[in-house]
């Protein structure tokens, strides 16, 4: 990620990484996948640019398991499958020049705007999403940081399938806090 200092508005690429592993048949599978995003905070940093790092090798762990979410009611069985596609990562980062973090990684089952994370939406697709974005602004109710109720909602609704990280990134900053938010296209190998 590279953005402004102080104020930080940042934006970044990245590759994910990530080994999951089942619980039941002891079976370990490892998605991979491009991503991008955005993230915003605030620090003190040297040069008047400021940037993170993070990579595959650097300490990281889990947080528990991979929880099911509110789309799996009646508790259904993962396969290798749900967890390809669309996830969306958004990470808590504070300190120095090393920087612990905490992620939540969300899976979802039905929001159509998972395909903007496959970089590749049908007509149908950007329809409904038009669709969603005038139900919100029709129902009114935005939160605080201006996103509809409906969406938030309708986001929360579809979640199959949500896992917690920590883990270390190498920052520019002398010190500071960031959020930031990335969507990847995974596939497991």
């Amino acid at each position: 990620m590279a953005g402004t200092p102080i104020a930080r508005v940042e934006i970044g690429g990245a590759h994910i990484v990530l080994p999951i592993k089942h619980t039941e048949n002891k079976k370990l599978v490892t998605l991979k996948g491009p991503g991008a995003g955005f993230g915003l905070g605030a620090s003190i940093s040297v040069p008047f640019v400021n940037g993170s790092y993070s990579h595959e090798d650097f300490p990281a762990s889990k947080i528990g398991s991979i929880y099911q979410g509110l789309s799996r009611p009646n508790r259904g069985v993962y396969t290798e499958a749900d967890f390809n596609g669309g996830v969306l990562v958004k990470t808590l980062t504070a300190g120095k020049q090393i920087s612990a973090n905490v992620s939540a990684a969300m899976w979802f089952d039905a929001p159509v705007e998972a395909c903007m994370a496959r970089m590749s939406c049908s007509r149908e697709e950007f329809f409904q999403i038009m669709e969603n974005v005038i139900v919100s602004y029709v129902r009114g109710k935005f939160n605080a940081v201006g996103v509809g109720v409906h969406t938030m909602e309708r986001f929360m609704k579809s979640v199959k399938a949500v896992g917690f990280f920590s883990g270390l990134s190498l920052e520019t900053q002398l010190i500071g806090a960031s959020v930031d938010a990335f969507v990847y296209n995974v596939s497991s190998s």
